[in-house]
């Protein structure tokens, strides 16, 4: 087993970008996982070339942890193909370019990367349940800390941001009943 590739498995969830999403490659050369966040068009030189394989990529916001275990899942295939399936590379008299038994295509995996939620989203089904427990007396640490917040592998909601999220709002449920309040006495 290789443990360059594992540590770099390890590592992997680190590349996760907030904005923009990231794809990851198998490197054989030096058996690591590789990644390139994509602001713009293009590709790394050696993916273009054959020699990195490109695995998956993961959206803005991707859960590290997420991305490690879909990784983990497919350790032994990624080491048959850095040991055996990877020929090494040769010059086709512009580039060196990968040469490979059989090119792996990692299509045929089904990688389930999960996400961080924007509070709103996550929430929003749910939005009356949270206004009838601020109304009970709770606060939004409480409100929050109350609900399922999700887990790695079907997503989740940052807690700091949703409680963040819910205090605003909570901030306008009590401007929406002192302005009805308002309205009734005036009436």
């Amino acid at each position: 087993m290789s443990d360059t590739l594992h540590n770099s498995i390890l590592n992997a969830g680190e590349a996760v970008h907030p904005a923009y999403p990231t794809d990851f490659y198998l490197d054989p050369e030096s058996e690591q996982i590789q990644w390139y966040t994509r602001t713009g068009a293009g590709i790394p030189a050696p993916a273009y070339h054959g020699i990195w394989v490109r695995l998956f990529q993961a959206p803005p916001n991707a859960i590290p942890k997420s991305i490690v275990q879909n990784l983990l899942r497919i350790e032994k295939q990624l080491i048959y193909d850095c040991e055996k399936n990877f020929q090494g590379t040769e010059w086709d008299g512009h580039n060196h370019i990968g040469v490979w038994k059989d090119k792996p295509d990692y299509s045929m995996f089904r990688f389930e990367i999960a996400t961080i939620w924007d509070p709103e989203d996550w929430f929003g089904p749910v939005l009356q349940d949270l206004k009838e427990k601020w109304e009970s007396g709770m606060n939004a640490t409480q409100i929050i800390d109350s609900e399922d917040l999700g887990d790695t592998v079907d997503g989740m909601v940052d807690r700091d941001q949703a409680i963040e999220w819910l205090e605003d709002k909570i901030q306008e449920w009590q401007e929406e009943a002192e302005e009805e309040e308002a309205e009734e006495y005036a009436a």
